[in-house]
């Protein structure tokens, strides 16, 4: 019979091993070779290297079981943080307003450019629930974001501490997906700015650098506020405040 068809079965665990086997690839006994044919017979052409490495399957099998152990652990947790990941995705995040508007829509472009013509300084407030009304009443279906997911709404939450965080709603076969961007924002040396500092894909937290690139499915949003993100750049301070925002505008005669 030839070589390559004999098996070594181990007397401890009963596990088939390959004729080239010292020891037992499952368990590490060592195993009873009278049994295979002579060694003449055994005898095959192989480079040295091929030899040094079966050598060291043969006197080694605790390194090779180790080895192929801890690539199991390695696909297992990566599977784990997969899973993780897309349950926290699919998750709706806290603090989505409802889509019934609970406020009187206010004409918000409008204020924002009467209080930045005016001669003189002046102050707007605006509350979570007055801007989250306006988006639902401005920005349409139409705008949407990935071709193939539907575009539903666009809110935002004021965080307190100069941060905000602005937020899609976007439907993926009637599910509903959520994702957002969190900002800090000023006025620095007269100019608007607004640095990202995180981001969210349901309740999975996103690192700002990977939010950057990701800003990009944002755009059609910004182009569409384009006039709005022009007058921030008008104001003497912005001030973010828990559920509430506060302009202050520089005054035209300045």
């Amino acid at each position: 019979m030839p070589t390559q068809q004999v098996k070594l079965t181990c007397a401890q665990c009963g596990y088939a091993n390959e004729a080239e086997r010292v020891y037992c690839h499952n368990c590490g006994s060592k195993l009873d070779r009278s049994v295979l044919p002579k060694a003449e017979e055994q005898k095959k052409e192989e480079t040295p290297e091929a030899a040094r490495q079966r050598v060291s399957r043969m006197t080694n099998p605790s390194a090779t079981s180790l080895g192929r152990e801890l690539f199991t652990l390695v696909k297992v947790l990566a599977s784990a943080a997969t899973c993780a990941s897309l349950y926290l995705i699919a998750r709706t995040p806290d603090g989505v307003p409802g889509t019934r508007m609970d406020v009187l829509p206010r004409m918000i472009g409008t204020e924002i450019h009467d209080a930045v013509g005016a001669s003189q300084p002046r102050s707007l407030v605006l509350t979570e629930a007055e801007v989250n009304a306006h988006l639902l009443k401005t920005i349409k279906a139409k705008e949407g974001l990935v071709p193939g997911i539907e575009f539903k709404r666009m809110y935002v939450r004021f965080l307190g501490n100069n941060t905000l965080r602005t937020n899609t709603e976007q439907s993926l076969w009637g599910y509903p997906i959520h994702s957002g961007m969190m900002f800090r924002i000023g006025v620095v040396e007269g100019k608007f700015r607004a640095d990202c500092v995180g981001g969210n894909f349901g309740r999975l937290r996103v690192h700002p650098w990977i939010m950057t690139y990701a800003g990009l499915s944002f755009q059609k949003l910004w182009t569409a506020f384009q006039r709005d993100r022009e007058q921030m750049d008008k104001m003497a301070s912005v001030r973010v405040e828990k559920e509430r925002i506060l302009f202050v505008t520089k005054g035209a005669g300045r």
